[in-house]
């Protein structure tokens, strides 16, 4: 009987809360209030409006940057044993934020957040890869390298599935 690979990857998109939204518009908000005074001000002394409406154009720019960073993305990638979580920012820049074998999980439970940010507020770190809603899990994870930490995901039946072929007994059935 041979070997079969399993890989499965699950994207996780974070969608916009009402404080994110209204970080950007105020942030644009700002961005064109200053702006407008800097083109004022460019007609106003003619001698600096390029340089005005340089500082102008940098302001819009860096508004759309900062606006970016606030799109944020998870991916769960289950390569055999190996499990890797990954932020993507604005689908550009990939950022891992863990990487642990199977072997390393130490429990599974649904996610509590008042049990879960008393053990944030303790000795263990709390990591989210999600918004954690009713469908999110806390993974105890204890890494060779980096020590005990708890891991929040959302994820899905395929990734529930390619978890449990290689998850202990006692851990199979508590996701």
């Amino acid at each position: 009987m041979g070997y079969s690979d399993t890989f499965v990857e699950q994207l996780v998109i974070i969608k916009s809360s009402s404080k994110v939204k209204a970080v950007k518009i105020g942030l644009w908000a700002v961005c064109s209030m200053l702006a407008a005074g800097l083109i004022v001000l460019s007609v106003l002394k003619m001698s600096f409006a390029f340089f005005l409406l340089l500082i102008a154009a940098a302001c819009f720019f860096c508004a759309y940057y900062m606006c970016g960073q606030l799109n944020i993305e998870y991916e769960y990638i289950l390569t055999n044993r190996d499990i890797d979580i990954d932020r993507i920012v604005n689908k550009r820049k990939r950022i891992r934020m863990a990487s642990f074998t199977v072997s390393d999980i130490e429990d599974i439970e649904k996610y509590d957040p008042n049990r879960h940010f008393q053990e944030k507020n303790g000795r263990i770190n709390v990591y989210f890869g999600c918004t954690p809603d009713e469908n999110a899990y806390a993974f105890k994870v204890k890494h060779p390298k980096n020590g005990h930490y708890i891991l929040v995901l959302t994820p899905n039946n395929d990734l529930k599935n390619g978890l449990k072929k290689f998850l202990p007994y006692n851990l199979k059935n508590k996701i």
